[in-house]
């Protein structure tokens, strides 16, 4: 049995609405990661990244359009009404785009105020989750793109396999799934930018040819043997046309 659980801070809701205190938590969990790991630090700020289909994903109980609502809020502080009045703050988000290819539209996140929001509520937060008083899932690693999901197991199974098992972290881009490390794997192998670009043909096959992507079982294998069906069609597009002199063909690079 999997059980799925998203926290907030109590304050953060009464201050920004409950909807709002959820992302704020998604994005201090992810945010905060990639601190954590000196990852996705531009223009002086730490950054997460997502598209609103792949965070929609995630938040089943969220429609695209209701998380549009909830970040544009977030982003400017104006545009939605409480039972009394009109609530309106500075904004806690700012948005960016640091995506290396021209086609990738995804959108970055990044906290207006990061010493509040990553360090004060943060830590005020995992403090009261340490003594009981919040409850929160193990953070799974993202794709660009998160959620906070835990297995609940038995206890005794948990002792045989070790609690590390339900932890184990995934990559996923859309109907795309593999182990993180073979995730990273291929990015040391082939380079971030080739990897985005054949994950985008994947999904584009899962979307056209629905029967054919639901062969794939393995689909880093098959990000792999495309990558290097590609190096291999680079490297004989350069190579050195055999040359012929007086009639004898010479496959060298020069002329003796």
């Amino acid at each position: 049995m999997k059980s799925l659980h998203h926290s907030f801070d109590v304050d953060l809701a009464a201050k920004y609405g409950v909807h709002e205190a959820i992302l704020i938590h998604h994005f201090q969990h992810w945010i905060r990661f990639n601190k954590n790991t000196n990852r996705n630090f531009k223009d002086g700020k730490w950054w997460s990244y997502q598209t609103l289909s792949d965070m929609a994903a995630h938040f089943p109980y969220f429609t695209v359009e209701d998380l549009r609502g909830i970040l544009e809020y977030l982003c400017t502080g104006k545009g939605r009404k409480s039972k009394k009045s009109e609530l309106d703050f500075a904004p806690v988000l700012v948005k960016g785009n640091f995506n290396k290819a021209g086609f990738d539209r995804t959108t970055w996140y990044a906290f207006v105020d990061e010493e509040y929001f990553l360090n004060n509520v943060y830590e005020r937060e995992i403090s009261q989750i340490d003594k009981g008083g919040l409850p929160i899932g193990n953070g799974r690693s993202p794709t660009p793109i998160p959620d906070t999901k835990t297995d609940t197991k038995d206890e005794d199974e948990k002792k045989e396999r070790g609690a590390s098992a339900s932890a184990r972290e995934e990559f996923v881009y859309h109907k795309i799934k593999m182990p993180q490390e073979k995730y990273q794997k291929l990015i040391e192998d082939f380079g971030e930018e080739r990897v985005k670009i054949k994950l985008e043909a994947l999904h584009e096959r899962s979307l056209i040819k629905a029967k054919k992507f639901n062969e794939y079982t393995d689909h880093a294998l098959v990000l792999r043997k495309w990558l290097r069906e590609d190096g291999q069609n680079e490297s004989q597009s350069t190579k050195i046309t055999p040359l012929k002199q007086n009639g004898v063909q010479w496959k060298g690079k020069k002329l003796l």
